[in-house]
């Protein structure tokens, strides 16, 4: 009786550390909110078209076709808005990202997505001190800026949800 009382609470236990890569609720309620108010109505039923296209293409044992098309900026910056992530001038502030990580996610998931977030805020910081553009895919060069034009708030948004987004368990999700 002892022996399978413990082995219950020790497969609830591992169960609850290693767990699958979930997705917090704050996050899918704000996506579903800056969904309805950020992305145009044209763009709602083209990109629910072509899941359903998907839909039926997967069940046929056809390929699917990717949708890679990322929204407007003005949704990625509503997300961070959303959950309170951003500093007064508008840009991504690690301390509260950091926090609303440390209370939405699994730790074994958080460990790598904190990885994540101290390479894209290093970027980030790199990429404004010498001028440059910040592009979300780290790998990639970073463009000069020869005109002194300030990279938008909301397109630095963007490209920072694109950098966080590359993780194993896709909590930030782009496109």
């Amino acid at each position: 009786m002892k022996e399978s009382f413990i082995l219950c609470m020790a497969f609830i236990i591992l169960n609850n550390v290693s767990g699958i890569c979930e997705r917090p609720n704050t996050m899918t309620e704000a996506e579903d909110g800056c969904w309805t108010k950020k992305v145009e109505i044209i763009d709602r039923i083209q990109y629910s078209t072509k899941s359903v296209l998907n839909f039926a293409r997967k069940k046929l044992g056809f390929s699917v076709e990717e949708q890679n098309t990322p929204q407007k900026c003005e949704y990625y910056q509503c997300i961070f808005n959303d959950l309170k992530m951003l500093n007064g001038n508008g840009y991504p502030n690690y301390d509260q990202i950091v926090h609303w990580i440390d209370n939405n996610i699994i730790y074994n998931h958080a460990k790598e997505i904190y990885e994540r977030l101290n390479s894209c805020n290093r970027a980030l910081s790199e990429s404004i001190s010498n001028n440059q553009y910040f592009t979300g895919d780290l790998n990639s060069t970073l463009q000069d800026n020869p005109t002194n034009e300030l990279q938008s708030t909301c397109d630095t948004l963007q490209e920072f949800m694109k950098c966080l987004s590359i993780v194993n368990c896709q909590i930030f999700r782009f496109p």
